[in-house]
């Protein structure tokens, strides 16, 4: 009985332990949990020196979702894509709560991203890029509110401009139209000076040749 006391192993704390991502966590290399604990460090507001694993958290304004996110976006930083894709597995099937919306918005953003950053060097990339793109979209009618509840207007959304693109590379122009139609519907802007409605007349022409 003492046996079994003393062998236990100490409980996870820290944000893991709060945001009940022990399992994760464990399910990670020791060098894949050094890199994590130097996100948490340096991305996440944490004092030098401070672990991801310990101390007492009481409360934590983040969610598994917003946590895993910022996780993504420093693994991608540092080229760890094993790790990035560690971190995508582990929460893209999680369920979303009303409150949790916009922080599905960033995960799935995310995850488009490290994929399409993967383009040249891996054979599923762009198909990953895509189905995430696609979940994206899919629940922008859903998290637009509380978007617009936090920054009074609806910011740029990569994943409208990565989709057209990538369907418009592969000569998918229905496709393209169809996703630049949803972007101004939306009232969304891209990064170029024409906007969608310019996107929109190219691919058309295009698509009538």
């Amino acid at each position: 009985m003492f046996k079994s006391l003393f062998s236990q192993k100490p409980k996870i704390k820290g944000i893991i332990g709060y945001l009940g991502l022990e399992s994760f966590w464990l399910s990670c290399t020791p060098q894949e949990q050094d890199a994590l604990t130097r996100y948490h460090q340096g991305g996440l507001g944490a004092a030098p020196g401070s672990s991801p694993i310990k101390g007492d958290v009481s409360y934590s304004s983040s969610t598994k979702l917003k946590y895993f996110s910022a996780m993504i976006g420093w693994a991608v930083s540092e080229k760890n894509y094993s790790l990035a894709d560690k971190i995508i597995s582990a929460g893209k099937d999680l369920a979303v709560s009303e409150a949790e919306l916009l922080d599905a918005h960033y995960f799935w953003q995310e995850a488009a991203e490290c994929y399409y950053k993967q383009r040249d060097c891996r054979p599923d990339a762009i198909d990953l890029t895509i189905e995430f793109c696609l979940k994206d979209i899919h629940m922008f009618p859903k998290y637009v509110k509380p978007m617009q509840k936090e920054f009074d207007c609806i910011p740029r959304i990569t994943t409208f401009q990565r989709l057209a693109i990538l369907y418009e590379k592969a000569g998918q122009y229905k496709e393209a139209i169809e996703i630049c139609n949803l972007a101004i519907k939306y009232g969304l802007t891209d990064s170029t000076k024409g906007g969608y409605p310019a996107r929109l007349q190219k691919l058309e022409k295009k698509l009538n040749g």
